[in-house]
């Protein structure tokens, strides 16, 4: 059973490519399942080799806030210490975790982490991966916490990320045949101008737009006062 109590705060249909939902908890609520088959396109799972471990199918993008995650399993699970050893092997690539607080006992693998804008450069998102356990859960444990979901009609997105103080700008190389932004709070993207030298486009975005890149290169300023999340979406 999935069960799901964020507030809805917006939703959009992306050029019928995928559709995106805002939503904001306070403490307590939460994201969960109780069986792994429930979730969409649970057709193109990948596991990772020979571990009970997979590419996450969910596309919850991390906003702001606090959460807590948790996997818990049992002998129908199948997990072993081995993919428990891997999966923290693996989330210890990412720049958050020495800002996550690790979780583990003899039936659950998990983790706190709050939203402190610590990626610093474009790269595939954090918990890219996870144990393939029946029972899963994100709980705010943080009043506002904000989480986009995002639901593929055409599953295969890629997603990276980015963390931008306010008034810092970074440049966005195209990453794929399709490119869609998505901004955690208000930002200004500028495109270079494919034919006149010097000349440039500037378009504004509010707080959680979703946008098309199209040009091969972009640069994105946060023009907000808080620190912004930048999320693109890729697809060959």
């Amino acid at each position: 059973m999935l069960k799901y109590n964020f507030e809805l705060i917006k939703n959009a249909n992306i050029e019928d490519e995928f559709q995106i939902s805002v939503v904001k908890g306070n403490i307590g609520c939460e994201i969960s399942r109780t069986e792994i088959h429930e979730q969409p396109n649970f057709d193109k799972i990948e596991y990772l080799e020979d571990y009970k471990i997979n590419k996450s199918l969910t596309n919850y993008l991390f906003m702001s806030g606090k959460v807590s995650v948790r996997y818990e399993f049992d002998e129908n699970d199948n997990i072993s210490q081995r993919d428990v050893d891997k999966i923290i092997e693996l989330n210890r690539q990412n720049p958050e975790d020495t800002h996550s607080t690790e979780i583990v006992t003899d039936n659950s693998y998990g983790f706190d982490i709050d939203y402190g804008g610590y990626v610093k450069a474009w790269r595939e998102r954090s918990a890219d991966y996870e144990l393939s356990t029946n029972k899963a859960s994100m709980k705010a444990i943080e009043d506002d916490t904000i989480i986009i979901c995002c639901l593929q009609k055409n599953y295969g997105y890629k997603f990276y990320n980015v963390d931008l103080n306010p008034d810092e700008t970074i440049e966005t190389p195209k990453m794929g045949n399709i490119n869609f932004l998505i901004v955690g709070n208000k930002c200004e993207v500028t495109v270079p101008s494919p034919d006149v030298i010097g000349e440039e486009f500037k378009y504004n975005f509010d707080q959680y737009d979703c946008k098309k890149l199209s040009s091969q290169k972009c640069f994105v300023k946060n023009v907000s006062d808080k620190v912004c999340r930048v999320v693109m979406l890729c697809r060959s």
